[in-house]
């Protein structure tokens, strides 16, 4: 599992919205950011600058990162991120865990 970012700050708010609104029917849509048993693919949050504790999340699955990265050209940004099998994940993740 690895954890990828992308800069949009590039976007104006009319490609933003044409974002959503033409991956939205091939994704699906929540307004809370919960981690609960989600499968793999991206995540897209859209915050509202005015109410700052609303969200929209886009999430999509994983085989429209290509076409999202060339249409809008999305620059990844420099992240910590490791390709790591699952036991090597569940080991680096207990190491910050207490032993009682």
């Amino acid at each position: 599992m690895a954890e990828v970012f992308y800069d949009m700050s590039h976007l104006t708010t009319d490609e933003l919205r044409e974002l959503f609104t033409s991956f939205r029917k091939r994704g699906w849509i929540d307004y809370e950011y919960e981690l609960l048993d989600e499968e793999d693919g991206m995540m897209i949050g859209f915050g509202l600058s005015y109410y700052e504790d609303f969200s929209a999340y886009l999430h999509l699955p994983p085989k429209y990162l290509k076409e999202l990265i060339e249409k809008y050209a999305l620059k990844s940004k420099a992240t910590n991120a490791q390709k790591l099998t699952v036991e090597e994940y569940l080991i680096a993740q207990a190491k910050n865990l207490p032993m009682n």
